[in-house]
C-alpha cells in the first residue's frame, strides 16, 4: 500500500474529479431530490469536496495513528500537533535543527518517525546501517521526491544531481573521469586565482577608509569568487562577478537564493494546489525563477557552441568539467546543458554557504583562526605566489579546518529520497511513496557517532593519527555532508580543494572578528542553509613573513639579538638582549612573541614586532646556563632547559607590561663561584652594558614558581627541546615536551597537568656515547643532532630508531627541515643537505667557526636556508630541493636493486602490531618513490588501525592519442618470518635484508610482492623519464593484503571518484608452473573462509569423574560436525546442492589442460604420467575443495581434561560459477542444522571471517594480447635463456655466491633443474590457472567494470610465505621490460584485432 496524505488526493484529481461528476449525474437522474438544486455542477463540487473531507479525515486523522505500516516505528512525541504534527517545531526552526535535537533524544534502532503538516509520515535515518541501505545498497529504490523535483528542477535542471534510474547511471558514468582528481589538481591554480582576487578586491573595496577595522558581508563575496570559480573551472567562462557585482547572471541568483516570503508561500501552497498550478502563478517569485533558469539555459547553451567550434577547428580546450566531459562524445547538448545548470546553481551555492560558515566559525575561535594562519603562511608567505595541489593538501591543518566547518555547518542541511517501491531499511517494512529524511545537520553532529564532543567545534578530531579522513567517527556514514554511495555528490574533490583555496587566502590575507558578536545568528530556509542577515566580520589586514614587504625577520644568536630583511639583508635593529650570550631562542605559533634564553640564566619575551621586551623570567635557583627554551601557544606557557639538568616553566596568566625593572634579575645577584674574590681578594669587575647597542630595557621581571621546576629532570646538561603534537594515544592534541641531554638522552614528557603533577615522563630515547645537541620534529619523525656527527631520526608514533645517518666529522649543532629535505649545521662549520630518502644530496663550508642557529624562510619563490655562525657571520644560502626537481636516474637496474633492498628492510607485517612503524614507513617510502617519478600520490585511511593504501596516478605522456587507464594493484604487507626456530636456523640471511645469493634475491616479500611492485614503478618511471607512457596508471598499493585485506574493499569504494574511472586492471601476484616457462595467469579459486565453536558454558571437567557416556563435550560434537562436512573418505563435500552450479568440463577445456602438460613434459622427466599431471591441474584449479587448517581447545591443564569449549577453522575454496554468498550461508545452515540434529545442550557459534569470488579473466582482451606479445619479445624463448641462467644480468652490487645447496619447502612439484632443449622449449607463455585466491582481483573487476589480468613474475620455487623467500633476478628485470612494453603499448592501437591463438587460452 502506498504512502497516504492529503496531497496524495489532489496528486490524483482527475480521478476525483470525474468520479464526483459520474455520481452528480447519476444522482440527479435517480434521486433528484437529493441533489442540490438538480444541478450537475453544484452537485459534483459538493460530492468532490465531500470526498475530500472525507479522505482529509481518514488521512490526517485515522491513517498514521491507526493504519499506518509505519507506526511501530519509534515516534517523536515532542510538539505533536493533532493536524500539524511536529510542522510548526520545523517551520520554526532552521532546518535540521530538531532532527538534530530527536536523533539524540529519541530512543531508535536507526529510523525515526515523525509527522510534517497534516500528519505527513517523515521517517527520519539515525544510524549508519540505515543510511548504508538507502544511499547504497538500495539507492535506487529510493529516489527524489517528485515535489521536491519539480520546485527545483528549474533552477537546476534535469542534470546528474535530479536524474534517476538509467539516466543518472549514464551520466554518472559519463561525468566521473571529468571529475577525477588528476583533472581537479589542473583546477588548483584557478581556485587561487580567484581566491587571491577574492581577497584583493575586498581589500580595495571594503578597507578603502584605511580603517583599523572595517565592516564587510563575506556571504556576498563568497557567493561571487564561488560563481566565478565554478564558472572558470566548470565551464572555461570567467563570469567576473567579483569584478563587477551586478553581471547579470549574479544578481539573477542572489534573487533566486534570497529567502522571501512569496517562497514560503509557494511552498504552502503545495499542499494544496497541483505543482503545476502554483508554478504558474503570476507572480514575482516565478518570474523570477524563470528568467533564473533562462540565463543559465541560454549561457549554457552558448558556452557549449563555442566549445564545440574550438573542436572543430581542433583548438585546445580549457582543462575545465565540461569540456572533458564533452570531449568524452557521450553527452548531447542538452544533457551537457542540464548538467551546467547544475553546476552553475547548486556548485556556486554550495561552496558559498561553506566558505560563510568557515568564516563564522573562526572568528568565533580565534585560537584555530591564528594556528591555521601560521600553517597558511609557512606554506604561502606570499599571495602573489603560485600554488598546487601538493601544496595546498600539505597543510594538515587546513584539511582539518574546512572538514570540521563541513561536518559543524552542512551546506545542505536535509534533503529527501522517497520510496518508488515497497521496500525495507534495517528490516522495517517500508511502503512505496514513504518519504525518507536524510539530515546532515543531525548525522554530523549525532554523539552516538561522533562521540560527546560532537556539538563542539574541534578541527583537531581530523589531526588525530589515522583520522585525517574520519574525523575518529566510527563509520564513514557520519559524515554526511556529500552523501555516499551512487548517489554521492560526485563534485566532492572539486568543492573541498576550492573551499581550501579560499580559507587560505580569507586567512591569510586577513584577520577577522564578527562586528556584531553577541547578535543571534538566525539561519534561513531553502537549498542551503545561511545567515538570513548575512554574515557581517570587522577585517584586518595582516602581513606574513615574505610577503612581499620586506618585513621578514631572522634573529642570530649572540649577546645581541639582530634583525635583518630577507628582501634586502639590512640590519634592521640591533638590541643587547642578555648580559652575555644568547644560546636559545623560539619563535611563537602566532610570530607575535620572541623568547630568548642564554649565559646569564634569564628568558626574556619581546615583542616580535616591535623587539621590546615584556617580561624577564629568572628561576628562584642556580640554574646556570639557560640552553633552550620552548613556548606552548596553547598553555601559554615557556619552558626552558638549564646547565643543572633541571626543566623550569611559567604559564602566562595576563600580559601586562610594567616599567623598567632590572633589580631582582639573576645577573644582579652574586653567584657562589663565577662572582667569587679574585687574587688578593679584589671581586671580578664586569661589565655595566652600557657600552654597544642599545640596551633592552623594560617590561615585568618575574620569579619561576618553584613550584614549577622539575630538579634533575636528565642526567647532564639540557642542550635542546621542541614541543610536538599527536603523539598521545589517546588522541588529543595535548603537547608533548621533548627534551635531550648531553648523555645522549632523549625524554618526552607530558604536559597536560602541569598544575597537578608537572611534567610526567612518557618515554625515554637513548643515544649511547654521545650528547645530542639539536632536535627537529616534522611528524611523525623526530630528528636528532649528536657531537659524534650523526644524525638520528626516529619514529615518535612507533618509537624506533629508523635511520642513522652520517653527516660530518664534527657535532651537529643545528638540524633545520625546509620542505621533505632537511639540513645539518655542524661543530666545524660545514652545512649538509639530505633528502626525503635520507641521500646525502651534497655539502659545503658555511662559515669559518661553529654554526650556532638556523632557519628557513621564502621570499617571493626564493627558497632560504640561513646560517650564523661564531665568526661573527650570516649567510643566505638559495636552496634548491633536488629531491623535488630532479628525477632520479631509471634506467639501470641498480637503480631498482637499491630500491628494493630498502623495500625490502621494512618489516611491513599486517598481523603483527610492533610492525605498524614499519607499515606506515613503507607505504611513505613507496609514496615518495612515486612522487619523485612524477606521480600524483595520496595515502588512504582504511580506518583505525590498519595500515594506509597508496593511491598514485601517472598521466600518459602528451603525445599519447588515447589516454586510457590501467589500474595496478599490488600490496607492501608480507607474512612474518624467523630466521631461527627451535635453534636451527630457517633462513640463510636475515629475512629482511635483500640478499644477493646465485643469481636469486633472497628475502621477506621480494617475490610476494615488494619486487613487482617496483618493477612496474621503474617500467613507468623510465618511461615517464623519456616520454613515451601510452596510458594512465592508477597504483593501487594495500598494507593489509595478507591479513585479509582489512577495510580495503570499503576504502576504494569511498574513494572511487578520486580513482576515477579505469579501463584495465593488472596484478602481478601469482607463479609459474616451473621455473622455466613464463606463464600467464587468467583464473584463481575463490574461498570461504570460516571458523566453527562449540562451548558448553561450563568449566573444564575431568573425563574419569565427569566423563559420560551420554554426555556431549564439545570436542566430540566438533569432531561429528566436521566428519558430516566431508563424509567417511574425507573427499566428499556434504553441503547441499554444493556442486550444482560448477562448470562442467568442456572438451575444449580438457585439450587446454592436456596442451599445458603436453608442454611441460618434455622439459620435465619426473612427469611420468601426463594424464595423471592434467588430472593433478584441474584438481587444483578447477574443482573445489575443503580444508580444516586448525582444531583448538584452551591448554589442558592435564591429559584427562575434558575442554570447555573447542575451535575449528577451515575454507573452502570455490570455483566458476559458484558465489561466495551463496557457499557461505549453505555451509553456515549446514553446520547449524547438523548441529541441531545432534541434540546437544552445548552451543555452535559458526563465523564467516572471509570470503572472494571466484575469478576468471578476459583471455581475449587486449591487455593478455599486448602482455604475450611482450613476454615473447622480453623472454625471446631461446633454448639458453631456459637451460642456463648464468648469464644473467645481475646488478653492480657485490653478488655473495657461497657454494651451498639451496634447501627447503617449494610451492611446486615440478624440479627447478629443466631438461629443456631449443626444440622442446615453449616458444609463448602458457596461460594457466591458480587455486589461490586473490579476494581484490574479483572485486575490483566488479567495482570498476574492467577487464582484470594477472602476469607472474615470480617462479614455483619462489617460496612465497615461506623460508628463503626469493625472485630470479632476471625475472624481476625482464618482468620490468614486461611491463614497460605494455605500459607504453596499451591503448594505442584503435585497431586491436584478436589473434588465433593455441588452445591453452581458452579454459
Amino acid at each position: 500500500m502506498g504512502m497516504v496524505g492529503p496531497t496524495s488526493f489532489w496528486s490524483s484529481y482527475t480521478f476525483w474529479t470525474g468520479s464526483s461528476i459520474a455520481a452528480s449525474i447519476l444522482a440527479v437522474n435517480t434521486v433528484p431530490q437529493y441533489t442540490i438544486g438538480q444541478s450537475i455542477a453544484k452537485t459534483a463540487t459538493a460530492i468532490f469536496f465531500a470526498q475530500w473531507l472525507v479522505y482529509l479525515i481518514y488521512a490526517v486523522l485515522l491513517y498514521p495513528r491507526y493504519f499506518s505500516p509505519l507506526r511501530h516505528l519509534p515516534t517523536v512525541k515532542e510538539g505533536n500537533h493533532p493536524i500539524m504534527g511536529q510542522w510548526f517545531a520545523i517551520a520554526g526552526e532552521p532546518s535540521g535543527e530538531p532532527m538534530r535535537r530527536w536523533l539524540n533524544t529519541v530512543p531508535n534502532d536507526g529510523l525515526v518517525r515523525y509527522f510534517g503538516m497534516f500528519n505527513r509520515e517523515r521517517v527520519l535515518l539515525t544510524s549508519p546501517k540505515a543510511l548504508a541501505e538507502v544511499l547504497n545498497t538500495k539507492n535506487y529504490e529510493f529516489q527524489r521526491p517528485q515535489f521536491l523535483l519539480r520546485g527545483i528542477m528549474r533552477i537546476l535542471g534535469v542534470g546528474l544531481l535530479l536524474s534517476e534510474g538509467d539516466d543518472h547511471k549514464y551520466q554518472r558514468k559519463g561525468l566521473t573521469p571529468a571529475f577525477a582528481f588528476r583533472h581537479i589538481k589542473e583546477l588548483y591554480p584557478v581556485f587561487w586565482s580567484k581566491s587571491r582576487e577574492m581577497v584583493k578586491t575586498i581589500e580595495e573595496v571594503e578597507l578603502v577608509q584605511k580603517k583599523p577595522n572595517v565592516e564587510a558581508e563575506i556571504g556576498g563575496w563568497a557567493s561571487r569568487a564561488a560563481l566565478d570559480i565554478i564558472g572558470v573551472g566548470g565551464m572555461g567562462q570567467d563570469f567576473n562577478s567579483l569584478a563587477d557585482p551586478n553581471t547579470e547572471l549574479n544578481k539573477t541568483y542572489r534573487s533566486v537564493f534570497s529567502p522571501s516570503r512569496q517562497a514560503q508561500i509557494l511552498g504552502l501552497l503545495q499542499f494544496f494546489i497541483p505543482a503545476w498550478i502554483v508554478e504558474n502563478l503570476p507572480i514575482k517569485r516565478n518570474g523570477d525563477i524563470m528568467a533564473a533558469s533562462k540565463l543559465a539555459r541560454d549561457t549554457s547553451f552558448q558556452l557549449v557552441r563555442q566549445k564545440k567550434e574550438q573542436m572543430a577547428r581542433k583548438e585546445q580546450l580549457h582543462p575545465d568539467i565540461i569540456s572533458i566531459a564533452l570531449e568524452s562524445g557521450q553527452f548531447t547538448d542538452e544533457k551537457l546543458v542540464d548538467n551546467m545548470m547544475t553546476f552553475l546553481a547548486a556548485g556556486h551555492e554550495t561552496t558559498a554557504s561553506s566558505l560563510t560558515w568557515a568564516a563564522y566559525m573562526l572568528s568565533k575561535h580565534p585560537e584555530v583562526q591564528t594556528r591555521l594562519r601560521q600553517e597558511v603562511h609557512e606554506h604561502i608567505p606570499s599571495l602573489n605566489n603560485e600554488i598546487n595541489d601538493t601544496l595546498i593538501d600539505g597543510m594538515p591543518y587546513l584539511h582539518a579546518v574546512c572538514q570540521e566547518v563541513l561536518r559543524f555547518y552542512s551546506p545542505v542541511p536535509v534533503t529527501l529520497r522517497e520510496a518508488v517501491i515497497n521496500t525495507s531499511i534495517q528490516g522495517h517494512y517500508v511502503p512505496k511513496g514513504s518519504v525518507i529524511m536524510l539530515c546532515p545537520w543531525a548525522i554530523n553532529r549525532s554523539e552516538e557517532l561522533w562521540g560527546p564532543d560532537a556539538g563542539e567545534f574541534n578541527p583537531d578530531r581530523w589531526m588525530k593519527p589515522g583520522t585525517a579522513n574520519s574525523g575518529g567517527a566510527t563509520s564513514n556514514y557520519a559524515f554526511l555532508t556529500f552523501l555516499h554511495g551512487p548517489r554521492g555528490c560526485i563534485g566532492q574533490k572539486f568543492a573541498t580543494a576550492e573551499m581550501a583555496c579560499l580559507v587560505a587566502a580569507l586567512v591569510g590575507k586577513f584577520e577577522f572578528e564578527q562586528t556584531y558578536p553577541d547578535e543571534e545568528i538566525i539561519i534561513k530556509g531553502g537549498i542551503t542553509a545561511r545567515p538570513k542577515n548575512g554574515m557581517r566580520l570587522n577585517l584586518k589586514v595582516v602581513e606574513c613573513v615574505g610577503d612581499g614587504s620586506g618585513e621578514g625577520v631572522l634573529i642570530q644568536k649572540s649577546a645581541l639579538d639582530q634583525a635583518w630583511s630577507l628582501e634586502t639583508y639590512d640590519q634592521l635593529a640591533r638590541i643587547r638582549a642578555h648580559h652575555q650570550s644568547v644560546l636559545g631562542l623560539n619563535l611563537s605559533q602566532d610570530r607575535n612573541l620572541l623568547f630568548s634564553c642564554g649565559v646569564d640564566s634569564v628568558v626574556n619575551v619581546w615583542d616580535s614586532s616591535s623587539l621590546r621586551r615584556l617580561y624577564s623570567l629568572h628561576s628562584p635557583f642556580e640554574v646556570g646556563d639557560i640552553f633552550c627554551v620552548a613556548y606552548s601557544q596553547r598553555l601559554k606557557t615557556v619552558f626552558s632547559g638549564a646547565q643543572n639538568s633541571s626543566i623550569q616553566w611559567h604559564h602566562f596568566v595576563s600580559p601586562t607590561i610594567d616599567g623598567p625593572a632590572e633589580n631582582g634579575v639573576p645577573t644582579s645577584r652574586k653567584h657562589r663561584f663565577f662572582d667569587s674574590l679574585g687574587p688578593g681578594g679584589v671581586p671580578t669587575a664586569h661589565s655595566n652594558g652600557t657600552e654597544g647597542p642599545i640596551r633592552a630595557i623594560g617590561g615585568q621581571a618575574i620569579t619561576i614558581s618553584p613550584a614549577c621546576y622539575k630538579a634533575y629532570a636528565h642526567k647532564s646538561y639540557i642542550y635542546s627541546m621542541i614541543l610536538a603534537k599527536g603523539l598521545l594515544e589517546d588522541g588529543t592534541d595535548q603537547e608533548v615536551l621533548i627534551t635531550a641531554d648531553g648523555k645522549g638522552t632523549i625524554k618526552l614528557w607530558t604536559t597536560g597537568a602541569l598544575g597537578d603533577a608537572g611534567l610526567q615522563l612518557l618515554h625515554k630515547l637513548k643515544s649511547k656515547g654521545s650528547s645530542v645537541l639539536n632536535l627537529a620534529y616534522k611528524a611523525p619523525f623526530l630528528y636528532a643532532g649528536l657531537s659524534n656527527g650523526q644524525a638520528h631520526i626516529y619514529n615518535l608514533i612507533s618509537q624506533q630508531l629508523v635511520q642513522k645517518l652520517d653527516a660530518c666529522d664534527t657535532g651537529i649543532t643545528q638540524i633545520q627541515i625546509l620542505g621533505s629535505d632537511f639540513f645539518c649545521g655542524a661543530n666545524g662549520g660545514s652545512v649538509t643537505h639530505f633528502d626525503h630518502r635520507y641521500a646525502k644530496l651534497k655539502s659545503w663550508q658555511a662559515h669559518k667557526g661553529k654554526i650556532l642557529a638556523t632557519a628557513t624562510s621564502k621570499v617571493g619563490s626564493r627558497k632560504l636556508l640561513v646560517t650564523g655562525g661564531n665568526d661573527n657571520s650570516i649567510a643566505f644560502w638559495s636552496v634548491t630541493n633536488e629531491s623535488d626537481q630532479a628525477r632520479p636516474q631509471t634506467n639501470t637496474n641498480d637503480e631498482l636493486f637499491s630500491s628494493l633492498r630498502q623495500f625490502v628492510s621494512f618489516r611491513t607485517v599486517a598481523k603483527n602490531p610492533a610492525c605498524v612503524g614499519d607499515c606506515h614507513e613503507a607505504a611513505d617510502f613507496l609514496r615518495k618513490l612515486c612522487n619523485a617519478f612524477g606521480a600524483q600520490t595520496s595515502l588512504i585511511s582504511p580506518q583505525d588501525n590498519l595500515n594506509p593504501l597508496l593511491l598514485a596516478t601517472f598521466e600518459a605522456s602528451i603525445h599519447a592519442k588515447r589516454r586510457k587507464t590501467l589500474l595496478f594493484y599490488g600490496h607492501y604487507d608480507v607474512v612474518d618470518a624467523q630466521e631461527s626456530k627451535d635453534g636451527a636456523a630457517t633462513w640463510y640471511t636475515d629475512p629482511f635484508s635483500l640478499h644477493p645469493l646465485n643469481g636469486y634475491l633472497y628475502g621477506r616479500g621480494v617475490t610476494d610482492n615488494k619486487g613487482p611492485i617496483l618493477a612496474a614503478l621503474y617500467a613507468i618511471a623510465e618511461l615517464v623519464q623519456d616520454g613515451d607512457l601510452g596510458c594512465n596508471i592508477v597504483f593501487l598499493i594495500e598494507g593489509d593484503e595478507e591479513a585479509g585485506s582489512r577495510g580495503f574493499m570499503k576504502a576504494v569504494q569511498e574513494h572511487k571518484a578520486e580513482i576515477g574511472a579505469v579501463d584495465y586492471i593488472l596484478l602481478s601476484n601469482s607463479y609459474w608452473l616451473d621455473d622455466h616457462v613464463p606463464c600467464l595467469t587468467f583464473g584463481m579459486r575463490g574461498v570461504v573462509h570460516a571458523s566453527v565453536e562449540v562451548t558448553s558454558g561450563k568449566p573444564d571437567q575431568h573425563s574419569g569423574m565427569d566423563g559420560k557416556a551420554f554426555q556431549h563435550e564439545p570436542l566430540k560434537d566438533l569432531t561429528v560436525l566436521l566428519a558430516s562436512l566431508i563424509g567417511p573418505s574425507g573427499m566428499d563435500i556434504r553441503i547441499p546442492a554444493f556442486h550444482d552450479s560448477v562448470d562442467p568440463l568442456q572438451p575444449s577445456e580438457l585439450r587446454a589442460y592436456k596442451g599445458i602438460a603436453t608442454s611441460l613434459v618434455a622439459g620435465h622427466p619426473e612427469i611420468k604420467n601426463e594424464d595423471a599431471f592434467t588430472q593433478s591441474l584441474m584438481q587444483r584449479w578447477r574443482e573445489p575443495n575443503l580444508t580444516v587448517h586448525s582444531i583448538t581447545v584452551p591448554e589442558t591443564k592435564t591429559a584427562v581434561t575434558i575442554s570447555s569449549r573447542a575451535k575449528a577453522t577451515l575454507s573452502v575454496r570455490i570455483v566458476p560459477s559458484q558465489k561466495a554468498d551463496e557457499i557461505a550461508s549453505s555451509l553456515r545452515t549446514f553446520l547449524e542444522e547438523r548441529f541441531e540434529y545432534l541434540q546437544s545442550r552445548n552451543s555452535i557459534k559458526v563465523s564467516i571471517t572471509a570470503k572472494a569470488d571466484p575469478w576468471l579473466g578476459r583471455v581475449h582482451s587486449e591487455i593478455y594480447e599486448e602482455l604475450r606479445e611482450a613476454i615473447i619479445e622480453a623472454w625471446s624463448f631461446d633454448a639458453s635463456s631456459h637451460r642456463d641462467f648464468a648469464g644473467s644480468q645481475e646488478p653492480s652490487s657485490p653478488i655473495i655466491a657461497p657454494n651451498i645447496r639451496v634447501r627447503g619447502r617449494r610451492a611446486s612439484a615440478l624440479s627447478s633443474a629443466g631438461t629443456f632443449t631449443a626444440a622442446s622449449t615453449p616458444h609463448e607463455p602458457l596461460f594457466i590457472r591458480e587455486g589461490g585466491s586473490i579476494p581484490a582481483i574479483s572485486f575490483l573487476e566488479r567495482e570498476f567494470d574492467a577487464p582484470a589480468a594477472m602476469f607472474p613474475m615470480g617462479q614455483a620455487s619462489d617460496n612465497a610465505h615461506l623460508d628463503n623467500e626469493r625472485m630470479r633476478v632476471e625475472n624481476l628485470y625482464k618482468g620490468r621490460d614486461v611491463l614497460k612494453m605494455l605500459f607504453a603499448r596499451l591503448g594505442r592501437s584503435t585497431n586491436f584485432s584478436i589473434r588465433n591463438r593455441a588452445s591453452t587460452i581458452t579454459i
